[in-house]
């Protein structure tokens, strides 16, 4: 469920309907949600170029492929199950491809294995040597655009040496896996975009944050799936100036901020992400159940995967220290 940025105050009006197994509708029904903030305690992240491959038409792919996960099953930009990708059981290929229409690359995206949760602890199964060529206008020769050596990451995302104005491109894989013996290649996704990667992180979604309330006017933040090498601060104030807390994530997953005392009157607090190479996120918060902020509680034990600072306070009231 989401909102409009300019929607004013922090309720939202729903329109509710049900639909019966045979398909019948009730008459709609009209329900108030309360956000309990307002879209002005967050900030936009920048608009993000679009990804210009999908559409383009698959030229020539190496085989054999039994079509299960065919080469242009890597352009359509998503990842909706482990056979939503280009595999073959080469140890190299290639796949030619046709734009839509004469494009200016400057951003090359490239999704691994891992990035559809195969081999995600390891990398083994990630690309390891590959390149991107493109067709010039011209003379019809095939130029290489970037070279990729020695990848292991999930993820691939560079910026051209230079823009390149073309409509025929190739990814050629040299290399397809880290030794895995499972060998193969897998490319879940191949993206293009006409504008170079931005330098905002992306911040973790407001769905992952959970804010629990330890009773006494303390709070402990949990975080979700922070991505490996990203840093998370969190604040008091939506201006980012009061630091409450921070939690740098050496390997992807769950953490939790030491526990922080609330300010009076306060139902919010706000985070930033930056991840490695990158500057801050845009501002989002996370919400603090007012009504449960000085409940007395004798112990806590936070949802699972709130690995570091791990909390489990017993007697924390008396003590007021973990």
């Amino acid at each position: 469920m989401t909102r409009p940025q300019d929607a004013s105050g922090t309720t939202q009006r729903l329109k509710v309907v049900a639909v019966g197994k045979n398909g019948l509708r009730s008459e709609a029904g009209y329900a108030t949600f309360d956000w309990q903030m307002t879209t002005s305690d967050t900030t936009q992240p920048q608009e993000q170029a679009p990804n210009i491959v999908p559409g383009a038409t698959v030229t020539f792919a190496s085989g054999p492929s039994d079509g299960s996960e065919p080469a242009d099953a890597m352009l359509n930009g998503t990842i909706t199950s482990n056979a939503d990708k280009w595999c073959i059981l080469d140890p190299q290929g290639h796949v030619d491809i046709k734009l839509s229409q004469v494009r200016t690359v400057r951003r090359w995206v490239v999704e691994h294995a891992g990035a559809g949760g195969e081999s995600v602890n390891d990398g083994l199964m990630n690309t390891r040597d590959f390149d991107l060529y493109y067709k010039d206008m011209t003379t019809g020769e095939w130029l290489l655009a970037k070279s990729i050596r020695g990848n292991r990451a999930h993820v691939t995302d560079v910026d051209l040496d230079r823009p390149i104005t073309a409509q025929e491109w190739r990814l050629d894989v040299v290399t397809s896996h880290n030794g895995t013996p499972w060998g193969a290649i897998r490319i879940y996704n191949w993206k293009m975009y006409e504008q170079a990667a931005s330098k905002e992180s992306t911040n973790l979604p407001m769905a992952n944050v959970a804010a629990q309330s330890l009773g006494n006017g303390y709070v402990q933040v949990g975080l979700n799936k922070v991505p490996a090498k990203a840093t998370v601060r969190l604040y008091a104030d939506r201006e980012a100036t009061q630091l409450l807390g921070e939690v740098r994530a050496e390997q992807a997953g769950d953490y939790s901020f030491q526990p922080v005392r609330l300010a009076e009157g306060s139902h919010l607090l706000y985070y930033k992400t930056w991840e490695e190479g990158k500057e801050a996120s845009n501002l989002s918060a996370v919400l603090v159940d007012a009504t449960s902020a000085h409940q007395k509680i004798q112990a806590v034990s936070l949802e699972q995967g709130f690995r570091a600072n791990r909390l489990s306070c017993q007697g924390w009231l008396e003590s007021s220290r973990c």
